[in-house]
């Protein structure tokens, strides 16, 4: 993504990058506490 810095935290494209981030980095995370059997919590994809 081509965002100048210091990225201005108002801009939108600026919010959109940081949640995106954010999320992939928890699914990453909370997959590797699944795998070494760590993860607490349940996800949607663990209800059935």
């Amino acid at each position: 993504m081509d965002l100048p810095r210091p990225r201005d935290e108002s801009d939108p494209a600026a919010r959109e990058l940081r949640r995106s981030l954010r999320q992939d980095i928890g699914e990453e995370v909370r997959k590797a506490l699944r795998d070494q059997g760590l993860d607490t919590e349940r996800g949607p994809e663990d209800e059935r």
